[in-house]
């Protein structure tokens, strides 16, 4: 299992079956372009709406790799950032998904919380 960094929030973990990509937003030193060459099937998720953690640059990927799944949190979709088309799967808190591959449960962290004016160490 391999975890590299991509830029601010964004992760891409590398599992031995697939390839999951947390909160894209930018890409300053190039990981994706290895990663969306991966034979692998890859999940993207994004776990909100901010700018800094989803961004639509993310559905050009399925032009260059087709087992892509969107998992996409709810809130995007409720502040119109992204059209019901464009994710695979919405989830809002408390949600589960699943496929032969990963099982996804959101869970609303308290460790991202800007609006408010706080912040927490996780």
């Amino acid at each position: 299992m391999t975890l590299t960094y991509i830029f601010h929030s964004g992760f891409v973990l590398e599992t031995e079956q697939s390839i999951l990509v947390f909160d894209y937003w930018m890409d300053p030193s190039g990981v994706m372009d290895s990663v969306l060459r991966s034979e692998k099937p890859m999940y993207v998720f994004s776990s909100h709406f901010h700018e800094d953690h989803f961004t639509k640059e993310i559905f050009e990927w399925k032009k260059q790799k087709p087992n892509i799944t969107y998992i996409l949190s709810k809130d995007i979709y409720k502040h119109r950032r992204a059209s019901k088309e464009d994710a695979d799967v919405w989830l809002a808190k408390g949600g589960t998904w699943s496929d032969d591959n990963i099982l996804v449960y959101y869970e609303n962290s308290r460790c991202h919380r800007f609006d408010e004016r706080v912040s927490e160490l996780c």
